[in-house]
């Protein structure tokens, strides 16, 4: 039995995202009686692991949010290609140093974008 920060550790997610998780019933859990802690058994976990959601696979009418032939990216996949945060992206979007484009809720950066991102953090 795993505790629900063993649990976060192992999925890469916050405690906010399996509270939810747990109340939509994708991920099961049983409160402990003397704590009124959630405990999560492991087989539970890899199970939800399989069928989370993943935005890669998103769709904006009908067509890919995200298109790498396109070279289309979301702020999540630009920031492991530029090896940063998604945080430093986010805020130079805020900045007005970024442009993207909205697809739905969702930002988009291009590829051409990424690389003068690229070329401005390799700026002395």
């Amino acid at each position: 039995m795993l505790s629900l920060g063993q649990a976060c550790v192992i999925n890469g997610t916050g405690t906010q995202a399996l509270y939810v998780a747990i109340k939509k019933g994708r991920l099961k859990a049983t409160k402990r009686e003397d704590s009124n802690r959630y405990e999560i058994r492991k087989k539970d976990l890899t199970d939800y692991m399989k069928l989370k959601y993943d935005r890669a696979d998103a769709q904006f009418k009908g067509e890919p949010k995200y298109d790498k032939r396109k070279g289309e990216y979301s702020i999540k996949q630009a920031a492991a290609y530029l090896e940063v945060s998604p945080n430093l992206l986010y805020y130079l979007m805020r900045i007005g140093k970024v442009s993207y484009t909205k697809k739905g809720c969702s930002y988009v950066l291009n590829i051409d974008e990424i690389h003068r991102i690229e070329n401005i953090l390799v700026e002395p």
